[in-house]
């Protein structure tokens, strides 16, 4: 986005990719994919169509920050790869579902 928004805030957006990662507490590890999305209305993004189009240090960032929640909790967020859109797309589909 190009502004802050607040916890809660619904922002219609598109989805441009998916990190796929791996969250661990103890001897428990789970999956804990996250969907990346560009604010639909975002004048500095509106050319961002997948992950590849974000700046490298912007994306390492937004990894970062769910490693650091993560550990902030307890918990180890390791990601296991980056996909693109049809990847977030197919994801949410299947998440839908259930």
């Amino acid at each position: 986005m190009d502004a802050p928004a607040f916890a809660g805030c619904l922002v219609e957006c598109r989805l441009v990719g998916l990190l796929e990662a791996e969250q661990s507490e103890g001897e428990e590890t789970i999956r804990n994919d996250r969907l990346v999305g560009v604010a639909t209305e975002a004048r500095d993004y509106g050319h961002i169509q997948a992950l590849s189009d974000l700046n490298p240090n912007l994306l390492e960032e937004i990894e970062r920050f769910f490693s650091n929640y993560n550990a902030a909790a307890g918990k180890q967020f390791t990601v296991l790869s980056r996909k693109g859109p049809a990847a977030a797309h197919k994801t949410l589909q299947r998440a839908s579902v259930k």
